[in-house]
């Protein structure tokens, strides 16, 4: 993780937080995998539903997931 403090005022900073693309990427494939253990769909089994199904169907709620719990795991550490 890396963090940058820009100054753009006498009270005003900008926080820029890199995260490593390995990091999100390995927990994008945990979350995928959770899910796919848990969801029902029609035409596929319990737990053998592929992934590009649940891209296209969960994609964009897994990613605001991963979203939000990397920001709560990296937000306090940023301003620390």
């Amino acid at each position: 993780m890396e963090v940058t403090v820009e100054k753009n005022g006498v009270f005003d900073r900008q926080v820029i937080v890199r995260i490593p693309g390995g990091d999100v990427t390995s927990l994008l494939e945990t979350e995928f995998a959770r899910l796919s253990q848990s969801v029902r769909m029609p035409g596929f089994r319990q737990g053998k539903v592929p992934r590009r199904v649940l891209e296209g169907r969960f994609g964009s709620e897994v990613r605001a997931s991963v979203a939000e719990q990397l920001f709560k795991g990296t937000y306090l550490k940023a301003l620390e």
